[in-house]
């Protein structure tokens, strides 16, 4: 498995151009393209702008390619490596939401839980917050996550 990270940097001499966004519509000033994000692998802080490509062997190490021409080796964690340089950590935006929960399984049974934030992470996706005072956890990092659903209705009781 290989990813390649392609630089839009200018090449010829001259103030630096704004870097194009995937969407036209957004650009990125020149401070936003300093650094983004740092991630810890075998004891070297990366910056993630810097890594050129990512190579996975069979033996399940890692050979991260930066853009100065060093490779970084991971022989540990390496599905951490993978996702921390993916971003699914990496909290970009947050959106708050009603009506929704998620389902943890547990041997009492199925406990539900409001979800009152949803986060968009690095690696794209959207993912259910836990929110509580000064602590801020993903749900479907849970032991025994089933998932995000609309909250149980209220049990009708019938006749006696």
């Amino acid at each position: 498995m290989i990813f390649t990270k392609v630089s839009n940097f200018p090449t010829h001499p001259g103030p630096p151009e704004p870097m194009r966004a995937l969407r036209p519509e957004f650009t990125i000033s020149e401070k936003e393209q300093i650094m983004s994000r740092f991630i810890e692998v075998e004891s070297n802080l990366i910056n993630v702008d810097h890594i050129v490509s990512v190579q996975q062997h069979r033996n399940y190490t890692l050979s991260i390619f930066l853009d100065n021409g060093k490779v970084i080796k991971a022989d540990y964690a390496c599905e951490r490596v993978l996702e921390a340089i993916a971003g699914r950590d990496f909290i970009v935006g947050t959106v708050p939401c009603e009506g929704v929960c998620v389902a943890i399984n547990s041997e009492e049974g199925t406990q539900f839980y409001p979800v009152r934030q949803l986060a968009l992470t690095g690696d794209g996706e959207v993912r259910p917050l836990s929110v509580q005072f000064d602590r801020i956890e993903f749900f479907d990092d849970w032991p025994g996550y089933g998932g995000m659903t609309h909250p149980q209705p209220p049990s009708e009781e019938t006749g006696p």
